[in-house]
């Protein structure tokens, strides 16, 4: 926390004082509450007039220090600013506002109240979780003020309830679903003007900055500030030819960044700044077009069959919309949006956030900000209504701005000890201070011109260009993924993206084909299947038949039928014909499309068909639409003509549809039938019906939890999904280079075990066994979050004790085909009946384990979590919210993560992944750091590989900028020693030409083609990097001496110095000294140039790059004729002593010794460190008692544990109970199960 002003009086103060306030991604803010202080803040400005400026320079880039400075800290309902520190450290001010109440009656006018009364357990409940729209007073109280302030663009209002300062919230947190589709009248005037105030404009306003304040921010950066302290040094050094070159380019520098950083935000702000009309419904059936900026939570949006872009989050309250998602999810299959239920799904948890709005949880029905809806389908009107739950940046496209705006630190250790090397140059440019002041002070040297040298000292041990060129790399890096079709909006995770070592992959899209094709289905009649059908042509015109015909999501969108490629291939192997409502078809108004056989009449109902019945014509009527964590969808469907009947029709996971039919219609060897084809890689789909024994019509709105139950099986539906061609290929070159993969996806445990082998992420010599947990009959997993279950009378606490079972996967196809009398002949060979199963290494055996599994264990017992974590292989059914946790968990045991997805689904795992992959049309998709328009996984190799190269690039040159800057440092610092320096043109031929030209070179080697299993390092601190650069700065710093050790051997030299008057002082540039230290450190600029180039593994050879290449031979050879051929003129701009090229063969000798500390520095860099014995005693001292990843000492607890893998049987099953190893504390012991 901040520092504290006066001790407070009690606890209670203290908890008044500090706050943790949670924003909308629930990340913990510690917030400090102060109040600004008169005589606080005239010290201040007298402390600022006294340091030139120096202390509010400080305050600046430290905005905290400035609130310290100058208030005290205070109760936090009294402060005027408050300071937050977030988890990644992050200090923050913000001022706090007060704003005029106008009007009456303000006391509890919430979004809550403007909807309905909550019941006082709720609002305790919600208060706690800090996620509701927050009472600004007591009830009944007038109040004229409200206290707020803006954190990252979201509102946070001070709650005199809670004491406290609470994010503001609209109807997306706290608001009961059947109290949102009752306010359909719209808003009064006067709750209306409240909720304006309250929330303000309906806008994401992203500010472009004039060019002057650009400018003067960009020239307040520490670096240009250190450059502005280092060119009043040179001027007053009378450098004015170098300082004038380095003020051009830095005025060049901060133009170029201002340019590129407005271009920027405009572009951003274009991209939000769409205001638009809209209407909306006021006091009743009223409508009243106002632009979109006046839109307020609370407002009914009629949205009209031309569609709308929507300009806030708004809930679907009539009427079903075909939308375009593909600017938030990069996902071209538009989508279909239903009204909001009026009760909650069966699937809810049964408390009371059951019947509560979420835009995350009722998706399907919210039409979301940036979206476009594309088609409107109505039933009494001719347009739709929604109501407003959320605006500005509060929104799901607000939220994606924010992360651009507010972006999260990027932890990489890295970055991290560049910082800390940067305070160690700092450390070394005082302690070179402190020796020029002496040792000038023995020479004679006056005061001014002492300080003067000794704070160039300053200038030249702490590089300031040192962070530009650190990203040379990544710019290159990026440049060339956008060439293959990469586009990144997050550059430093290109560097994090080569220390990856696990990567995860969706399935359906990512490594198999987008299309599927319908290869066979089974039908099931009293209970049995009945003879498999390759085609629809062998069905009769049944419930079966219906359901495929019927249960989807398509759209016809400009005369083409369009959705998701599984129901377009489902529906297309009917051949019947799809038609959407329209004014001139004569059908009922709630149907929304009908669906016909091509040969039925579609406005003649009176012919009848073959089977003696009505021109067979499917009028959809309602859809509950698709969702992940249900894993299916159903229709309530009408029979059109002279039989009005009514069905629905469901069709999804065939576990799940299991569990919603009457298990008399569900045949015996249903399970058996689903293993043998998902084991064969097939995906299945089960579908069900339920014929309602009631008119249609009063159905119309019925709840889905009505609606799916007590169906009637069907049969299942088998589609082939085959492996795109690369992937196999992929995955092996990803495992041969030690990178673990995982396969995180939606579908059956078994299918994807089946297609994690075929693309070899399971070897066929490695065993499967499949992760089932559960809880007792008697816990209650909805009330379970803190590891207790409650009895029915919720007093009495129940001990939650999970069960876990290890079945094998792999039971003999052929065993399998027997039992189920198939015909068919299948070769995948497993193990033998009546055989001892083989024994398996701890290496040999990868664990699957499904959605709601993963939960469990993930809830209920934290140290087996770890080691699934570590050989799970296969993540089936999992929702986009369990794809989250997965990599967060993984990344927990120090896994640097990647994710590859193509989905929707998986924006939450794209965004949480140290490197995100969309396979999205988009060209930059703003759901995951990248982004690639080549739709398979090709590009993870590539990004690797390159972002291996980008942080070996970024580490030769950082090697480089910081050799640099010690060679120039011992360069100046001897030189001091006899009396000289270096001069004017000396430096800018070093900075300029040698420098920089190197600085922008060396990052132009391509990545190394192949992956090789060892990842390169990513901490400066390590022992290898630090040797490597303690050994050059040896090696240079030792020719330095050892050269001008040489110098002062010669007899002509010792002449010179005898003959030279004592009382007459010499030139301290044009000196001899000068000669040989400038001419061997140009040299050696241009050896660690090379030294730190190294090629494989992680780059091309340095050949390759041929503008580095022939950098290197263009400047030694001027180097080379600066030390012999260099004409007069020359030589005085230079401040080149000609005395030194009377001797030809002393300049052969310095020749030799510049070639020899070459060849020292290379073999050191290229050979010496690199070798096996070198390598093997840098480790011995390093001295690493145990790993420093987590996973490693996972690992080695599993290597340990001679009960791991739990010995899994085919055809026997056993009982074992839990190692109190694998038991977290406060949690409780689960009891393991072995079974087949």
């Amino acid at each position: 926390m901040a520092p504290k002003g006066d001790k407070p009086a009690d606890k209670e103060e203290v908890s008044k004082r500090e706050e943790e306030v949670l924003d909308d991604d629930e990340r913990e803010l510690d917030c400090t509450g102060y109040r600004t202080s008169t005589v606080a803040t005239v010290l201040y400005c007298i402390g600022t007039f006294f340091s030139v400026g120096g202390l509010w320079l400080l305050c600046r880039w430290r905005p905290a220090w400035r609130v310290w400075l100058t208030a005290s800290h205070c109760p936090i309902h009294q402060a005027d600013c408050v300071v937050f520190k977030d988890n990644h450290g992050s200090w923050t001010t913000e001022d706090v506002f007060e704003e005029s109440l106008v009007g009456d009656g303000w006391g509890r006018s919430t979004s809550h109240e403007l909807i309905s009364n909550t019941s006082s357990h709720e609002e305790e409940a919600l208060l706690r979780n800090e996620d509701v729209s927050p009472d600004l007073m007591e009830s009944g109280e007038a109040s004229t003020k409200m206290r707020f302030f803006i954190y990252h663009k979201l509102r946070f209002i001070f709650d005199d309830n809670a004491g406290k300062f609470v994010l503001l919230r609209a109807l997306d947190c706290g608001v009961p679903c059947a109290a949102i589709r009752g306010r359909r009248d719209g808003l009064a005037l006067q709750e209306y003007n409240k909720q304006k105030l309250l929330y303000g404009l309906n806008s994401m306003d992203v500010e472009v900055k004039p060019y002057w304040k650009l400018i003067i921010d960009e020239a307040l950066d520490p670096f240009y500030i250190f450059q502005l302290f280092s060119l009043v040094v040179w001027i007053l050094e009378v450098y004015y030819i170098y300082a004038g070159c380095i003020l051009l380019i830095s005025g060049i520098s901060i133009l170029t960044d201002v340019y590129e950083v407005r271009r920027q935000m405009k572009t951003l702000r274009d991209m939000v700044a769409k205001p638009s009309t809209v209407t909306v419904r006021r006091d009743g059936e009223d409508k009243h077009d106002i632009s979109s900026l006046e839109l307020v939570p609370g407002d009914i949006i009629v949205i009209s069959s031309r569609g709308l872009e929507m300009p806030c989050d708004a809930a679907l309250l009539s009427g079903a919309c075909v939308v375009n998602e593909s600017m938030l999810t990069g996902e071209s299959v538009p989508v279909t949006k239903t009204p909001l239920p009026d009760v909650p799904s069966h699937h809810d948890p049964p408390d009371h956030a059951a019947n509560l709005y979420s835009p995350t949880r009722h998706k399907r029905h919210t039409l979301f900000c940036g979206t476009r809806v594309i088609q409107t389908r109505t039933f009494d009107r001719d347009f739709a209504l929604a109501i407003v739950v959320r605006t500005g940046f509060t929104t799901a496209k607000g939220s994606l701005v924010r992360s651009i705006l507010f972006p999260k630190p990027v932890g990489f250790q890295f970055f991290r000890d560049a910082l800390r090397f940067v305070g160690f140059l700092a450390t070394l440019a005082v302690l070179g201070m402190i020796y020029s002041l002496v040792i000038l002070h023995i020479h004679g040297i006056g005061v001014y011109e002492s300080i003067l040298e000794a704070l160039d000292v300053v200038t030249i041990a702490v590089p300031p260009a040192l962070p530009a060129a650190m990203t040379i790399g990544i710019v290159y890096a990026q440049r060339r993924l956008r060439k293959q079709q990469i586009f990144c909006i997050s550059p430093p995770r290109i560097n994090i993206s080569g220390k990856l070592k696990l990567f995860c992959f969706d399935k359906t899209g990512t490594l198999t084909n987008d299309g599927m094709d319908l290869t066979s289905i089974y039908p099931a009649r009293d209970g049995s299947f009945t003879e498999p059908a390759e085609s629809c042509d062998a069905l009769s015109r049944d419930h079966l038949l219906f359901c495929m015909a019927t249960c989807h999501s398509l759209n016809v969108i400009d005369g083409e039928l369009v959705g998701d490629p599984l129901d377009l291939k489902m529906f297309e192997a009917t051949k019947w014909l799809f038609d959407e409502r329209s004014s001139e078809t004569r059908w009922d108004p709630s149907v929304m499309s009908i669906v016909r056989p091509a040969d039925v009449d579609p406005f003649n109902f009176d012919e009848t068909d073959s089977e003696g019945l009505p021109g067979l014509q499917l009028g959809i009527m309602h859809q509950y639409t698709f969702s992940s964590e249900l894993q299916r969808m159903s229709v309530l469907v009408q029979r059109l003509g002279a039989a009005r009947e009514a069905h629905v029709f469901c069709k999804g996971a065939p576990e799940t549809v299991e569990k919603l039919c009457d298990p008399s219609t569900v045949p015996e060897n249903f399970g058996s039938m689903l293993v043998y084809l998902t084991q064969q890689g097939y995906r299945v789909l089960a579908c069900a019906s339920r014929k309602l024994s009631l008119p249609w019509h009063t159905y119309k709105n019925m709840a889905r939890v009505d609606a799916e139950k007590d169906l009637h099986f069907d049969g299942l539906l088998v589609l082939c999904n085959t492996l795109k061609p690369e992937t196999a290929p992929i995955i092996q070159e990803l495992q041969a280079a030690d990178i673990r993969t995982v396969m995180v996806t939606g579908d059956n445990i078994q299918t994807a075990v089946s297609v994690a082998r075929e693309c070899h992420m399971i070897h066929r010599h490695q065993k499967v066994i499949m992760v089932n947990a559960y809880l007792p009959a008697n816990a209650d997993a909805a009330n379970s979050s803190d590891g207790v279950s409650r009895d029915d009378d919720g007093g009495c606490e129940l001990t939650v004790n999970p069960t876990i079972q290890f079945q094998s996967i792999g039971e003999p196809l052929e065993t399998l085909s027997a039992s189920l009398n198939l015909s068919c002949r299948v070769e995948m060979p497993t193990y033998q009946n009546g055989r001892e199963a083989p024994a398996f290494a701890s290496s040999d055996v990868r664990l699957a384990i499904s959605g709601k599994s993963f939960a469990v264990v993930r809830q209920h017992c934290p140290e087996l979590l770890k080691r699934l974590m570590l050989r799970g292989s296969v993540f089936a059914r999992m929702a986009p919210q369990q794809k989250t946790q997965l990599v967060q968990d993984l990344q927990s045991l120090g896994y640097s993560v990647g994710m590859c997805g193509d989905g929707a689904n998986d924006c939450g795992a794209l965004k949480a992944a140290h490197a995100g992959i969309s396979l999205s049309e988009a060209e930059a998709s703003i759901a995951s750091p990248f982004t690639s328009k080549v739709p398979n996984i090709q590009c993870v190799p590539i990004l690797i590989r390159e972002g291996r190269a980008a942080l070996v690039t970024s580490f030769s040159v950082f090697k480089f900028m910081a050799l640099y800057s010690i060679i120039q440092f011992v360069s100046v610092l001897i030189l001091y020693t006899f009396k000289s320096n270096l001069g004017d043109t000396q430096y800018l031929y070093i900075d300029l030409i040698l420098i920089l030209t190197f600085a922008f070179v060396m990052g132009r080697t391509h990545a190394y083609p192949r992956l090789v299993r060892r990842r390169p390092p990513g901490s400066l601190s390590g022992v290898q990097t630090l040797v490597s650069l303690i050994v050059q700065i040896i090696i240079q710093t030792a020719f330095q001496a050892g050269s001008l050790e040489y110098l002062r051997s010669q007899d002509w030299f010792q002449r010179m110095r005898a003959a030279e008057d004592p009382d007459v002082g010499r030139d301290k540039i044009v000196a001899p000294e000068n000669y040989v230290v400038f001419t061997i450190s140009s040299f050696q600029y241009i050896w660690v140039a090379v030294a730190f180039s190294a090629g494989r593994p992680y780059r091309r050879p340095m050949y390759t790059n041929y503008l580095f290449l022939l950098a290197v031979i263009f400047l030694t050879l001027l180097t080379t004729w600066f030390l012999f051929f260099l004409p007069r003129p020359l030589r005085i701009f230079l401040q080149l002593d000609e005395r030194m090229y009377r001797d030809t063969m002393f300049r052969v000798a310095l020749l030799e010794l510049a070639l020899l500390n070459f060849a020292l520095s290379v073999i050191v860099e290229f050979f010496v460190l690199p070798s096996a014995p070198v390598m093997a005693l840098l480790r011995r001292l390093r001295n690493k008692r145990q790993p420093k990843n987590r996973y490693k000492l996972v690992e080695r607890e599993i290597v340990n544990d001679a009960n791991w893998p739990p010995s899994v049987m085919p055809g026997a099953s056993g009982h074992v109970q839990n190692d109190p190893a694998t038991t977290g504390n406060g949690h409780s012991a689960p009891t393991i199960h072995n079974l087949n």
